[in-house]
C-alpha cells in the first residue's frame, strides 16, 4: 500500500494549503501538533499498560506483521530509554511521562483500571470520526509511528482540500441532510445516494417507491458534477468534526475521573507517597484529555469560522463582519454565536465550503476502494463515468465542433 505521506493526493493537498492565505487555512504550528501528538501517544501507552497483566510488559515490542495497526505506540518505552526525554511541556506542568508508566505498572493499573475502558472508547471514536481523504486519525498514528506530526499535517491538509469520504453505516456517521421544504432532495442527499453500494428504498423520501431507484440513480448521475461531489466531501468533513467534538465533550462530562486519591502511607521508588504519585498520574490524564479536546475544538471552530467569515465578508461587505478570531469556548457559546451571526441567506448545509479550491490547478480526486489488482465496482464506475463525462473524454472540444 502507498503510505499517506508518500501519496500524490497528500502532496497536492499540502501544496494547495501552503498557497492559501493565512486566514483561509487551519494554522496550527509545530508546537500545537507536538502537544496533541504527545497527548495521544501518552494515552495509547496508558491503554497498553492497563490492558497487559504481565508485570514485565514491554512497550518497545515490535508490532506483528504485516499489519501496522496492532499497537501504534508499541516502541514508545524504547524512545525514552534511548535518550528521547519527556516532552518539555510535561516537565513544565509537573506531569508524568511514558517511562514513568512503565516504572509504576501496579500503581497505574490500580489507579486507572476502573476508567481506562471509557477513555479508550472515547479516543477510538474520535480517531475514527476525524478523517481526511480516507485516512483516519487512528490511521495517522498507527501507520506513522516514527513521524506522527508530519502524517497529522498531511491528514489536516487532506481534510481541507479533499474532505472526508465517510461511511453511511459507520457508527460515527452524522445524520444525512433532510429533503428541502420544496420537496426536492438536497445536493448532499444526492451525493450520498450516488455513492451508496446498496439501494435501500427507505433512503428516499416517501414519494419514491422501490421501483424508482434505477430512474432516480440515472437522474442523479446526470445532474451531479465533480465540483458538487468535491463540495459534498468537504461538507462531510465539517459534519464529522462537529460530531466528534460534541460526542467527545459528552463523554468527558460522563467520565468520573477524580483529580486526587485517598492518601496512602506507602511510598514508591521515587520516595513520594503512592497517593502523591497517583495524583500526578490523574493530573496528567486530565491534562492529556484536555489537549485532545482542545485540538478537536480548535479544528471545529476553524471550519465554522472560515466557512462563515470568507463568504460573508465577500458577499455582505456592508454588514458586520464575522471574525474567525471570535472567542468560542463551549458548545453553547458556539451555538449562540452561530444563531446570532449567520444571515438567513447563508446555510452551512448547502453553501460551498471555503476557501474555494481551484480544481483547474489542483485537479479532482476519485475515491475508490478496489485496492491493488482489484476491480472497480459499480460505484467506482459511476464516479469514473461522471469525471469522464465532465472532461468530455472522447468528444471534440466545443470550439472544434462549432467550426466543423
Amino acid at each position: 500500500m502507498i503510505l499517506d505521506l508518500a501519496s500524490l493526493r497528500t502532496a497536492v493537498a499540502l501544496r494547495v494549503v501552503e498557497r492559501m492565505r493565512p486566514e483561509e487555512r487551519f494554522a496550527v504550528g509545530v508546537d500545537g501538533l507536538s502537544t496533541f501528538v504527545d497527548a495521544w501517544r501518552f494515552l495509547q501507552v496508558l491503554f497498553t499498560v492497563c490492558e497487559n497483566d504481565d508485570e514485565g510488559v514491554e512497550l518497545n515490542r515490535q508490532a506483528r506483521q504485516p499489519t501496522f495497526k496492532e499497537d501504534p505506540w508499541a516502541n514508545a518505552g524504547a524512545m525514552e530509554s534511548q535518550g528521547v526525554s519527556t516532552p518539555a511541556a510535561f516537565v513544565a506542568r509537573d506531569l508524568v511521562g511514558v517511562q514513568w508508566l512503565q516504572d509504576n505498572l501496579s500503581l497505574v493499573r490500580a489507579t486507572m483500571s476502573s476508567m481506562v475502558d471509557q477513555i479508550r472508547s472515547m479516543l477510538d471514536f474520535v480517531g475514527e470520526a476525524i478523517e481526511g481523504g480516507g485516512t483516519t486519525l487512528n490511521d495517522v498514528f498507527a501507520d506513522n509511528p516514527d513521524e506522527p506530526a508530519g502524517a497529522l499535517a498531511g491528514m489536516l491538509a487532506n481534510m481541507q482540500v479533499w474532505g472526508t469520504l465517510g461511511d453511511p453505516h459507520a457508527e460515527c456517521e452524522p445524520a444525512s441532510a433532510q429533503p428541502s421544504g420544496g420537496g426536492e432532495v438536497c445536493n448532499d442527499r444526492d451525493a450520498e445516494f450516488f455513492l451508496r453500494k446498496d439501494m435501500r428504498h427507505d433512503y428516499f423520501p416517501e414519494r419514491h417507491a422501490f421501483g424508482d431507484v434505477a430512474e432516480r440513480l440515472n437522474e442523479v448521475s446526470r445532474t451531479l458534477s465533480p465540483d458538487a461531489m468535491a463540495s459534498y466531501h468537504r461538507r462531510l468533513t465539517r459534519a464529522r468534526v462537529t460530531l466528534a467534538r460534541k460526542e467527545l465533550r459528552r463523554r468527558l462530562n460522563t467520565l468520573h475521573l477524580p483529580r486526587s486519591v485517598t492518601p496512602s502511607s506507602a511510598t514508591t521508588s521515587s520516595g513520594l507517597g503512592e497517593s502523591d504519585q497517583a495524583d500526578r498520574l490523574l493530573r496528567t490524564v486530565h491534562s492529556m484529555l484536555g489537549d485532545v479536546e482542545g485540538f478537536v475544538s480548535s479544528l471545529d471552530r476553524f471550519f465554522k469560522s472560515v466557512d462563515l467569515t470568507l463568504p460573508y465578508n465577500r458577499q455582505q461587505s456592508n454588514g458586520p463582519a464575522i471574525s474567525s478570531e471570535s472567542p468560542m469556548q463551549s458548545d453553547s457559546s458556539d451555538e449562540k454565536w452561530l444563531d446570532g451571526g449567520i444571515p438567513e441567506s447563508l446555510n452551512l448545509g448547502t453553501m460551498t465550503p471555503q476557501p474555494d479550491v481551484d480544481h483547474a490547478a489542483s485537479g479532482y480526486i476519485m475515491h475508490i476502494d478496489c485496492g491493488h489488482n482489484g476491480l472497480l465496482d459499480e460505484v467506482d464506475m459511476r464516479q469514473l463515468s461522471l469525471h469522464l463525462r465532465a472532461a468530455r473524454f472522447g468528444h471534440a472540444p466545443p470550439e472544434y465542433e462549432c467550426k466543423r
